[in-house]
């Protein structure tokens, strides 16, 4: 199945992040309205408040960093790994099971296969930093050929299409472990990471694919919302002091809507994209033996992996 074919037929999952990411995304403007409301306050009362100005905005950012990885680990998270569950039963089978919902279907599949929330965000971090980890030893590896006239160049656009790329590749990962089950996941997930350092150059295409796709799309809305607010600060500020201000919350608004639009456009269709070409990549590979002891020795998350890997008893099921 193609990945648009995919991407249309799981659209509760998209339905579900949409409204998560919207419920984000409103609180965050209400935090910046409010926090823009103390900043103006601040400034007719004290004048040339600039520091408490600036004080308010980074107080504002941190709360919205610290809501949205609260966000990520308890619900936004798990919306991804049920459509992640839902994207490889459609690509390996053409359907999920008849009589279940995608959202149950989902759900089930996750529980089964990792039991609890601590597990599935251990695995996911495990192999998130091995995956970046492995990247900058891909990246050493090609310096060496840098010497090559315009080698180089070369390499540096591959090196920044890898590491963007790199943000989906836990999730086709993760969607390799679910199709191995009963079995050790932490173990199925090193298999997995090893596969895909096999098999990084099949990947390549799609991942410039996606490259170009997150980029573009997050630049879009970011310009297009932001001169508009620009505009609208310099209408509704007077004063050189206000201008600034509103400025700033222009710019932060437009960063908000920018990562909202990718969080709920863009990114579904760079997962999906990524999982299907990982899934083609990887069709009748074995995990390289070889591989897995360089890595071992190469990357510390790898090896933290492969650690829990062996605690895990035969038979047994993974623990947190």
């Amino acid at each position: 199945m193609s990945t648009l074919s995919i991407l249309l037929r799981t659209w509760p999952f998209v339905l579900m992040r949409l409204v998560a990411h919207i419920l984000f995304g409103v609180v965050a403007l209400a935090l910046l309205g409010i926090m823009g409301g103390i900043g103006y306050l601040s400034t007719l009362l004290f004048k040339q408040a600039g520091a408490v100005v600036f004080f308010v905005c980074l107080l504002a950012i941190g709360f919205l960093w610290g809501l949205r990885k609260l966000a990520e680990r308890y619900v936004l998270y798990l919306i991804k790994a049920g459509h992640v569950a839902v994207i490889t039963e459609l690509l390996l089978r053409g359907s999920v099971p008849a009589g279940m919902s995608q959202v149950a279907y989902g759900k089930d599949k996750v529980v089964k296969h990792f039991g609890k929330v601590s597990v599935l965000a251990g695995v996911d971090a495990l192999v998130e930093g091995s995956v970046r980890q492995i990247l900058r030893w891909l990246v050493r590896l090609g310096s060496l050929v840098t010497f090559v006239p315009g080698a180089k160049f070369l390499w540096g656009l591959v090196q920044r299409v890898l590491t963007v790329a790199a943000n989906y590749i836990d999730e086709a990962v993760f969607s390799y472990i679910l199709t191995r089950e009963g079995q050790n996941v932490w173990r199925v997930a090193a298999d997995g990471v090893v596969l895909y350092a096999q098999s990084w150059k099949k990947i390549l295409h799609t991942a410039i694919l996606v490259v170009f796709i997150v980029v573009a799309g997050w630049l879009a809305v970011f310009l297009l919302t932001l001169f508009p607010l620009l505009g609208l600060a310099t209408v509704l500020a007077k004063a050189g002091h206000f201008r600034v201000l509103f400025g700033f919350i222009a710019l932060l608004v437009a960063y908000l809507l920018a990562n909202v639009a990718k969080w709920v456009l863009v990114d579904p269709v760079a997962t999906t994209a990524m999982v299907v070409a990982y899934h083609n990549a990887i069709q009748q590979a074995v995990p390289s033996a070889d591989l897995y002891t360089n890595l071992v020795g190469i990357s510390k998350r790898f090896r933290e992996l492969d650690q829990k890997a062996r605690e895990v008893p035969a038979g047994g099921e993974a623990a947190a």
